[in-house]
C-alpha cells in the first residue's frame, strides 16, 4: 500500500533469472520455499510488494514480493512470485502448502560454546561446540566468530548470549560465521536444554 496519495509509477525491466528461494524474513514471519522470478527494475519503494508483473503483451506473469534484505551482506533481493503459483495459490489452495510449524515454549540451545575470560563485550569467538549438537551437526569450529543468529547481528557475547536465550526447540536457526578470510552461512534446529 501506498504511505499517501502518490502517483502511479511504472518501471520497466528485463527477466534476469527464474530459479528456486528458500528464504525466511524473520522468527515471526512465516518462510518462503518456491520458484522466484528475479527482475533488474522492481524497487523498494512503498506499495511496490504486490505490484503486478506484466510481460510486454500485457499478461500478468507475477506479483513482486517484499523486498529480502541480507543484513550480512548489505545487500537487497528483489523477485516477484510467478504468475502460475498464484493461480495454483487462488485455485487450488488445498494443494499449495502454507504450513507453519507450530510453536514451542521450551528453551532451546544450538550447542555452541564462546571464549568466556574477555567478559561481554569480547567478540563471539567459538571455544568448543558441544559433541552431538546441532552446531556440531551444521559444522560450527571452534575459533569461528558468530556475526549473525537468525538475522540478528552479534557484535559481541552478550549480543550472543541475548540472541540464544530466545531459542525454543524446533526452532530452525541460521547463524553466520567468520571463518578465517570466508563467510558461512549455516541452518541448525534448536534443541532442549
Amino acid at each position: 500500500m501506498a504511505d499517501g496519495a502518490e502517483p502511479l509509477s511504472v518501471n520497466v525491466g528485463i527477466l534476469q533469472l527464474r530459479t528456486h528461494l528458500e528464504a525466511r524474513r524473520g522468527v515471526q514471519d512465516f518462510p518462503y520455499n518456491g520458484e522466484v522470478l528475479l527482475i533488474d527494475a522492481i524497487t523498494s519503494n512503498p506499495g511496490a510488494a504486490g505490484g503486478a508483473v506484466v510481460d510486454v503483451d500485457g499478461h500478468l506473469a507475477g506479483m513482486i514480493g517484499k523486498v529480502i534484505e541480507g543484513k550480512n551482506t548489505n545487500t537487497r533481493l528483489n523477485y516477484a512470485v510467478p504468475s502460475h503459483l498464484l493461480h495454483d495459490f487462488l485455485t487450488k489452495p488445498e494443494e499449495v502448502d502454507v504450513t507453519v510449524s507450530p510453536t514451542n515454549d521450551q528453551p532451546g540451545e544450538l550447542g555452541i560454546r564462546l571464549f568466556g575470560l574477555a567478559g561481554r563485550r569480547a567478540p563471539a569467538y567459538v571455544d568448543r561446540v558441544v559433541a552431538g549438537s546441532p552446531a556440531a551437526a551444521a559444522g560450527i569450529k571452534s575459533d569461528d566468530l558468530v556475526i549473525s543468529l537468525d538475522g540478528k547481528a552479534i557484535k559481541n557475547s552478550e549480543d550472543f548470549q541475548k540472541a540464544i536465550a530466545g531459542l525454543k526447540v524446533g526452532q530452525e536457526v541460521a547463524v553466520v560465521v567468520k571463518r578465517k578470510n570466508n563467510v558461512v552461512a549455516l541452518q541448525m534446529t534448536a534443541v532442549a536444554k
